[in-house]
């Protein structure tokens, strides 16, 4: 009997603190739809400049197709013709308040069949690779940009769960990069060459590179 009743009662607190946790997920999925769906396109965000290892203000906004870059200006991908073709695709540009006329990375946001939060592109800026780049923090603010409108705009079960695939002709890149988005923004593998951020992995990239 004092077994059963333990087991009862630990029984009714995991339901509680359940319960608890659902209560806090809903109240703390609409407190983020109500604080910054008004900012849906547009959100102020701070990267590093590399110079001089200072805080510049950024801003990420949606892009039309004309401001999308592409393989003509030494991007990898041709952002413009991607947004055309995807359907229910956004695309994201993230420049510095000062010089709003320079990309410094970009980003396309597909919501899958209207349900599932999907980032079909992320790349940064050609200035912004390697050892002279001018900025540091690029890429975390999109990916994080990127899990909150996984959030926003995912429906039932795909809310705040942000998928993309990683792709790459050489296969010993592909796992670099793999490694590189596990350790830096707490992607997980899904699949084969499917990676996914959700949960406590993305609210830990909001806090990191968002707020």
């Amino acid at each position: 009997m004092v077994n059963g009743g333990g087991v009862n009662s630990a029984c009714m607190r995991v339901k509680v603190q359940k319960d608890a946790f659902i209560l806090w997920y809903n109240l703390y999925h609409l407190y983020l739809i109500c604080t910054f769906k008004y900012i849906i396109n547009l959100m102020k965000v701070k990267i590093i400049s590399v110079a001089n290892a200072e805080q510049v203000s950024a801003i990420i906004k949606v892009g039309s197709i004309n401001e999308m870059p592409s393989i003509q200006q030494n991007w990898r991908f041709n952002f413009d013709k991607a947004l055309k073709k995807l359907r229910h695709a956004t695309g994201y540009l993230l420049v510095v308040e000062t010089t709003q006329n320079v990309v410094e990375g970009c980003m396309i946001f597909q919501l899958i069949n209207q349900v599932e939060p999907y980032m079909a592109f992320i790349e940064i800026a050609p200035h912004n690779r390697d050892h002279n780049k001018r900025y540091d923090r690029v890429a975390g603010c999109l990916i994080a940009y990127a899990f909150l409108q996984s959030i926003i705009q995912g429906k039932g079960e795909y809310k705040g769960l942000l998928q993309f695939d990683v792709l790459e002709e050489n296969k010993e890149h592909e796992i670099k990069l793999m490694k590189l988005y596990a350790f830096k923004y707490n992607a997980k593998l899904l699949a084969d060459t499917t990676m996914v951020i959700m949960d406590q992995d993305g609210e830990d990239l909001v806090n990191r590179y968002l707020i």
